[in-house]
C-alpha cells in the first residue's frame, strides 16, 4: 500500500509544513505519499473552517511549487459536510460551515489536478471501521474523488447525472390526476406530465375521467408561447366518462360518457368543466370520433352561418381545407348550397378535398391562389374567406374578396384591426372571432349549435371527420405531427391505452427553495441563474470576488 502522511494541528502550520514533509519523505524512503489534511474538530466550527483554510493553502502552494522533493497525493478530510441520503441515517444535519473546504478542494482539484487525492467526509466522531475505509480509500488508485464514509465504514460517492423526469406511476391515487403542461422554455421538448390533486366539483361542475382529447393549432401556439394574449391551459375538447358531479348539477349521472365542448386542460387524466359545456357522447361514434368534432364543426359553423350568414350561390374560399376545421367548413358549404374555392398543403391533401366534391382546389404553400381566384371568378372574386392564415396570405385573401363581402377570420397571428379593413374597403364586413371566448360568454348558444350538428351526423349529412390518433403519452410527438402540418382531419391524443409510461415534470427546482450560486455575477453565473429562474426557481442568492461590475 502507499504510506500516507496525517498532518496533525501543529505540523500543518505553514512554517513547518515542508520541512515536515521532507523529513517524513526522508525517514520512510518513499518518493511518493497521500497527504491527509484532517484540520478540524474545535468547539467554533466557523473558527475551525477559517483556520483550516488559513492553514490548507501555504501547504497546497509548496505542494505545487515543486520544489519538495516529494510527489503527493492531497486528501481534505471534513466532518458531516453532506448528507448522504435523505434523513442520513437519523444524523445530525449537515454542519455548512465545513462547505468551505469542499469549496476550497475543487479549486485544487481544477488548478493543480496532478497534486489532487480528493474529499472525504466523515461524521464528527468517525468510527474504527469509518477510519479503516479513509485509509482504504486514500491508498487505493485514482478514481473516485468525492467520498463520504459513514458509521460502519460504508462508502458513498458524488454522481452527476442528466436530470430525468420521474416516471409515470403505474396507477393514479384515488386523489390524484395528470395533466399535459406548458415547460418554462417553451419548448415541444420541454412538454411534460405534472401530478395534481384531484378536487370536488363546486356547483354547476362536472368532474370528467378523459378517455381522448382532441387537439388544436392554438395548442401547439400555446406550448410555443406564441399564442397572443392569454391562452390557459392546454386542450380544448374531450370525451370521457363523469366521474363526479358538482351541487345542484342535473341531467347527468356518474359513468355517463359524454362531450366536454369546451375544457381546458383536458390532455391529462381528468378534468373538471362547466355543466352547460357537457353533452351525451352518440353511442354510435367511438371516443376519438366524437372527440374530433366540438371544435373543428363548431368553428365552422359559428364562422359560416352565425358570423357569415352563408347562402345558396355564395362563392366560399376555404383556407387549409384538409384540417379539422376546413373539413367540417368544406361539408357545411356545399350542404348550403354555396361555391367552394378551397386550399391545402401537400398534392395528397389537395386530392383529399377534391375527393370531398371540391372542383377549385388550390395550394396553400404559395400566393399564387389568388389569381387563380381571380380567373375562376371572371375577375369578381369570392363573397367570403374563411382565413387561418397569416402574413401576405391574409392580404391576398383580402384582395380576392368582393364587394360587400364576408372575411371570417379564425387565424391567431397578424390578425388585422377594423380600421386597416375599413382603410381597403368599407363595404367589407371583417369578423374575427375565438370559439373559447364564445364558450365562455355564450355557452348556450354553443350547445344548441352543437347538438344541432351532432343531428346532422346522426342523420349521414354530416360525416365524421379522419382522425389520426396518438397515445397520450406520445403527446410531444402529435405536437410535432401537427407543428409540421402533416395530417389530414384531426389529431386525437387518447388514453384507451395506457400502457405506455408517461413523461412526468421533474422536481429539481423547487419555487420554494433558495439558491446560492457562486461566481454567480459571472457571464456563466449569469447563465446558471437565468435557466434556474426558467426551471421554476424563484428566491436566487448570487455571490462573486468582484461584486457586481459592469463594463465602463
Amino acid at each position: 500500500a502507499v504510506p500516507c502522511l496525517e498532518l496533525t494541528r501543529g505540523e500543518a502550520e505553514p512554517a513547518a509544513f515542508a520541512e515536515v514533509a521532507a523529513a517524513w519523505a526522508a525517514k520512510h524512503g518513499v518518493a511518493r505519499a497521500n497527504i491527509l489534511f484532517a484540520w478540524g474538530g474545535g468547539a467554533d466550527p466557523e473558527d475551525e473552517t477559517r483556520a483550516a483554510l488559513s492553514a490548507l493553502l501555504p501547504a497546497v502552494q509548496a505542494l505545487g511549487s515543486g520544489s519538495m522533493p516529494l510527489q503527493a497525493r492531497l486528501w481534505l478530510l471534513s466532518r458531516q459536510v453532506q448528507q448522504v441520503v435523505p434523513e442520513d441515517g437519523g444524523a445530525a444535519a449537515p454542519l455548512l460551515d465545513g462547505a468551505a473546504l469542499w469549496g476550497m478542494g475543487r479549486a485544487i482539484a481544477n488548478e493543480l489536478p496532478h497534486l489532487w487525492g480528493g474529499l472525504v467526509d466523515v461524521e464528527t466522531r468517525p468510527s474504527a471501521a469509518a477510519a479503516a475505509a479513509l485509509i482504504a480509500a486514500a491508498a487505493a488508485p485514482a478514481g473516485e474523488d468525492q467520498l463520504a464514509i459513514r458509521r460502519h465504514g460504508e462508502r458513498f460517492v458524488a454522481r452527476l447525472v442528466p436530470a430525468t423526469p420521474a416516471p409515470a406511476l403505474p396507477e393514479l391515487g384515488d386523489s390524484e390526476r395528470y395533466m399535459l403542461a406548458k415547460g418554462p422554455r417553451r419548448t415541444l421538448d420541454d412538454l411534460r406530465f405534472e401530478r395534481l390533486t384531484r378536487g370536488a366539483p363546486r356547483a354547476g361542475e362536472v368532474e370528467i375521467e378523459v378517455l381522448a382529447a382532441g387537439l388544436n393549432f392554438r395548442d401547439v401556439l400555446n406550448a410555443l408561447g406564441q399564442y397572443p394574449g392569454e391562452a390557459g391551459l392546454l386542450g380544448f375538447e374531450a370525451v370521457g366518462r363523469v366521474t363526479a358531479l358538482g351541487p345542484d348539477v342535473a341531467g347527468l349521472a356518474v359513468g355517463d360518457s359524454v362531450i366536454a365542448l369546451a375544457a381546458p386542460g383536458c390532455i391529462g387524466s381528468h378534468v373538471t368543466v362547466r355543466r352547460a359545456l357537457v353533452v351525451p357522447k352518440p353511442e354510435a361514434l367511438s371516443a376519438a370520433e366524437a372527440v374530433a368534432l366540438p371544435a373543428a364543426l363548431l368553428t365552422a359553423y359559428y364562422a359560416l352561418h352565425h358570423l357569415g350568414g352563408i347562402k345558396a350561390g355564395d362563392r366560399v374560399l376555404i383556407h387549409a381545407a384538409a384540417g379539422g376545421v376546413g373539413m367540417a367548413a368544406v361539408q357545411l358549404a356545399l350542404a348550403a348550397g354555396a361555391e367552394v374555392y378551397a386550399t391545402a398543403g401537400a398534392t395528397e391533401k389537395q386530392q383529399f378535398v377534391r375527393d370531398m366534391g371540391v372542383r377549385h382546389v388550390m395550394s396553400s404553400r404559395t400566393l399564387d391562389f389568388a389569381e387563380r381566384v381571380r380567373a375562376l371568378t371572371g375577375g369578381r372574386g369570392v363573397d367570403m374567406v374563411l382565413n387561418s392564415l397569416s402574413g401576405d396570405f391574409i392580404t391576398e385573401s383580402f384582395g380576392v374578396l368582393a364587394p360587400g363581402g364576408r372575411f371570417l377570420e379564425m387565424g391567431k397571428i397578424g390578425i388585422w384591426d377594423e380600421a386597416r379593413v375599413r382603410a381597403q374597403d368599407a363595404s367589407w364586413v371583417y369578423r374575427p372571432f375565438d370559439l373559447a371566448a364564445v364558450a365562455q360568454e355564450d355557452p348556450v348558444t354553443l350547445v344548441a349549435m352543437f347538438e344541432r350538428l351532432l343531428d346532422e351526423v346522426a342523420a349521414g349529412r354530416l360525416a365524421p371527420l379522419p382522425v389520426t390518433v396518438f397515445p397520450m403519452a406520445d403527446a410531444e410527438q402529435a405536437f410535432r405531427f401537427m407543428a409540421q402540418a402533416r395530417h389530414i382531419g384531426k389529431i386525437v391524443l387518447s388514453r384507451e391505452d395506457e400502457s405506455r409510461r408517461l413523461r412526468f415534470a421533474a422536481k429539481g427546482v423547487r419555487g420554494d427553495a433558495h439558491y446560492l450560486v457562486t461566481g454567480g455575477l459571472g457571464a456563466l453565473g449569469l447563465r446558471v441563474a437565468r435557466r434556474l429562474v426558467e426551471e421554476g426557481a424563484r428566491h436566487l442568492v448570487l455571490s462573486g470576488r468582484r461584486g457586481w461590475c459592469r463594463p465602463g
